[in-house]
């Protein structure tokens, strides 16, 4: 049984100002680096895609269909180079 994760995250210039990322996309990923959710950009609703409410970045994220195990939630976005990407990770555990 799986269930809905409500996803979010800001991005932030160096001054602490909210930026508004157009490449910005979350993957899914299992233990053997395959996707298994995405890539996830933006779009009009927090269902199919990423929203920008707020100063937030949000998306539902829906486990129903993950094996039990263990994800990596990777977020890319770009960084200090345009075009060159920089990743955040998180460890997702299902049950």
């Amino acid at each position: 049984m799986g269930c809905t994760l409500a996803v979010q995250f800001t991005l932030t210039a160096f001054e602490g100002d909210f930026v508004t990322d157009n490449t910005v996309a979350l993957r899914v990923l299992d233990t053997g680096g395959e996707v298994v959710v995405g890539p996830v950009g933006l779009a009009n609703n927090h269902t199919p895609g990423l929203v920008i409410r707020g100063k937030k970045y949000h998306y539902n994220l829906r486990t129903a269909n993950l094996p039990a195990g263990n994800y990596q939630l990777v977020v890319e976005y770009n960084a200090l180079v345009p075009g060159q990407a920089a990743l955040w990770e998180l460890e997702l555990t299902t049950k």
